[in-house]
């Protein structure tokens, strides 16, 4: 997944972008570098073992006659069962959803940490040992993805001084940071997630029913026409089937619906945004925006759950 924040041209330079800070962080990179990697390795796994599933087929029941024709269906049918080996075997979907929590979660916190909204709304070196203890506590909560990411010993700081520096400000100039570095930066990138896994259910979903109407009409056309050469039914079949398994692990359709509604809820929030602001107001305002930006994300701790309790 790429970055959730962009930097608005209008907000001084002094203040700089949060999204800065993100960098320095120790726990967030590593968390969210982990996820993508994860995210690329399993979408490709899976890609191979369908891609060589259905050319095993295709070699399968090519004409009789030649010698290499059972030989290179039985290595490309092979070599999609050692893909699905790998894919049961490194759960790189399960390190996926993990680490993107854990990205998420480190993220909610620091934006609390910096716009001085509970739990943080406190002296600040009390404030900073009461993240590095939030911290700490997701850290020790997914022992297994921290591992992965290879962050133990790092020598990057866990705060970066961007983050307390933002804390010391006004509070309409946080307010104002947040507005365009979270909310509006945060909606975009929802509405737009939506709209590109919407696109792509849809595609995927026509290619599903393209496939099978085409393997039904030639099915039919074989039974009522025997003497027509051969008729590739089974290769539409399993490509329809594929398709099916892709689009079902790529939840395009969940994931459209969820992206949708956290963009609208940030919207709501938004257009709400007082004029004249208080620590009082920030603090409700970000508490408010920062819980429907976690019911999005907890779907990613959710769906980890599901795979653990499979084990």
């Amino acid at each position: 997944m790429h970055s959730r924040e962009n930097r608005p041209p209008d907000v001084p330079r002094s203040h700089g972008s949060v999204e800065e800070s993100w960098e320095h962080s120790g726990l967030f990179p590593a968390a969210s570098g982990l996820a993508k990697y994860a995210q690329m390795q399993h979408k490709s796994l899976l890609a191979a073992s369908l891609g060589f599933m259905i050319l095993g087929v295709v070699a399968g029941l090519l004409p009789e006659g030649s010698r290499w024709h059972p030989p290179l269906a039985l290595a490309l049918l092979g070599a999609a069962l050692a893909a699905s080996i790998l894919l049961a075997l490194l759960k790189l979907d399960r390190v996926w959803f993990s680490a993107r929590a854990i990205a998420e979660s480190a993220k909610t916190r620091m934006w609390k940490y910096a716009m001085r909204a509970h739990p943080y709304d406190i002296e600040d070196n009390e404030a900073k040992l009461r993240l590095l203890d939030d911290i700490a506590r997701i850290l020790r909560d997914n022992t297994t993805t921290v591992r992965k990411m290879g962050i133990r010993g790092s020598a990057s700081p866990p705060i970066s001084s961007h983050l307390t520096t933002l804390r010391r400000l006004p509070a309409d100039v946080r307010l104002g940071v947040y507005s365009k570095q979270r909310l509006s930066a945060q909606s975009d990138w929802y509405a737009e997630r939506a709209r590109r896994h919407d696109l792509s259910a849809n595609r995927w979903v026509g290619l599903v029913v393209l496939a099978n109407a085409g393997a039904v009409g030639l099915a039919a056309a074989r039974l009522a026409l025997s003497s027509l050469p051969y008729l590739p039914v089974e290769v539409l079949a399993i490509i329809a089937s594929s398709a099916l398994a892709w689009m079902q692990a790529g939840k395009f359709r969940e994931l459209a619906t969820s992206y949708a509604l956290a963009a609208q809820e940030l919207l709501l929030i938004s257009g709400a945004l007082p004029k004249l602001c208080s620590e009082e107001d920030l603090d409700q305002l970000v508490r408010t925006a920062e819980s429907a930006i976690s019911r999005e994300h907890a779907l990613w701790a959710v769906r980890e759950d599901r795979f653990r309790n499979r084990e």
